[in-house]
């Protein structure tokens, strides 16, 4: 009996010197999201074990306070109206009115953030800038402390604004985070950007990726062996 015990924690032992988890990338596309306004007080389960709630950040901020629209690409002109949004891309996340989005995990589970697709959102101008304004994630860590992610967003093309793909920096792929705030910032002709003064910090968001720890079958073989060793310790001592 002690050498079967033995064996088995030299194995467990073992497996845990591996990995205990793998990357698995997470795509959020919002497709399964129906179109239509989001509201102050709003919250959606976005499937993956994510949510989303968008929020404005007014400080007089209502229940039911507009701020942006699950957009269906087909349908942009109608449902953003004197806002241009984008007309290709499907189904898509616009934050209107100086509004922001928030995502975290229903398992408080870590998660990193690797790629986003995303474009300004501003009315139909005589001329543009530039940089017409950005689009920041502020990603909190477990511990309190966070990491700024700052993706700058072009003007409109002949066709009108469009997105453009964005690769998070290696360091922020790579750090683990429990939720993040997205949010966005107008830029002026010099190029200084501010956020949150002038109703005009607004984006689009899609195909968000994010990378979440999965458990290796080491794990699980590690759990289930240690519950092993403890049933047959106590039925030695029986």
């Amino acid at each position: 009996m002690k050498r079967a015990l033995h064996a088995l924690l030299l194995g467990l032992m073992t497996l845990a010197a591996l990995p205990s988890a793998s990357a698995k990338d997470i795509t959020l596309d919002f497709e399964n999201m129906p179109p239509g306004p989001l509201f102050q007080g709003d919250a959606f389960d976005i499937g993956h074990d994510v949510y989303f709630e968008p929020f404005s950040v007014s400080s007089s901020a209502q229940p039911g306070d507009y701020v942006g629209e699950v957009v269906e690409s087909a349908w942009a002109g109608e449902q953003c109206g004197q806002v241009q949004c984008p007309g290709t891309g499907g189904t898509y996340l616009a934050a209107l009115n100086d509004s922001a989005m928030y995502f975290s995990t229903f398992s408080g589970q870590a998660f990193s953030v690797k790629s986003l697709d995303a474009s300004f959102l501003g009315p139909q101008a005589a001329s543009y800038y530039p940089t017409m304004g950005a689009l920041r994630i502020q990603a909190n860590r477990a511990d309190g402390s966070y990491a700024l992610a700052t993706f700058y967003l072009g003007p409109p093309g002949d066709n009108g604004y469009e997105f453009t793909h964005f690769t998070t920096s290696s360091a922020f792929a790579n750090d683990q985070f429990v939720e993040i705030y997205v949010f966005g910032l107008a830029c002026n002709s010099a190029g200084s950007c501010s956020a949150f003064n002038s109703d005009r910090g607004q984006f689009a968001l899609d195909n968000l990726v994010l990378t979440s720890a999965v458990p290796e079958p080491s794990t699980w073989l590690l759990l289930g062996g240690g519950l092993l060793l403890i049933g047959a310790v106590r039925r030695r001592r029986a």
